[in-house]
């Protein structure tokens, strides 16, 4: 008779309670990583930016010497540093491209996260909506067997 009030779904209620807490830290790991992503993806744009600078400026500068009339040794150390700055900033730019891309997958994590964490919400109120309908169920035979 005692095994009979208990609730027969009691194990997948409590799978359903678990998956939904575990899909809210996935979505709270998730966001904290995106943001981390969007973070670095800020930054890597400000080296970039420096960097184009700092090889526009050693550029301007070659020129400059040029035009005072600098030796072929200054001039050639010069345009050697710009060249190093040029491709400097190439590779700046890659970095800020993949650090973008990366903080795009981020965002997709998160939408992922929270679709996966609606679904197991869902599934736990389907189980939970079960539950009460069974509590009520018991409540009324109870009070039938009362009367």
């Amino acid at each position: 008779m005692a095994a009979d009030r208990r609730y027969p779904l009691a194990a997948l209620r409590a799978a359903r309670s678990r998956d939904a807490r575990s899909r809210a830290l996935d979505l709270a790991a998730a966001t904290a990583e995106a943001t981390a992503a969007a973070g670095a993806a800020a930054a890597a744009e400000d080296r970039a930016a420096a960097a184009a600078a700092a090889g526009a400026a050693a550029g301007a500068e070659v020129r400059r010497l040029a035009l005072r009339g600098a030796t072929a040794a200054l001039l050639s150390l010069a345009d050697a540093h710009a060249r190093a700055r040029r491709q400097a900033a190439r590779t700046a730019r890659q970095a800020a491209e993949r650090a973008r891309a990366a903080a795009v997958e981020a965002a997709e994590m998160v939408v992922r996260a929270r679709e996966a964490m609606g679904a197991a919400r869902a599934a736990g109120e389907v189980v939970e909506r079960h539950h009460q309908r069974w509590q009520d169920d018991r409540r009324r035979e109870r009070d039938r067997r009362d009367d």
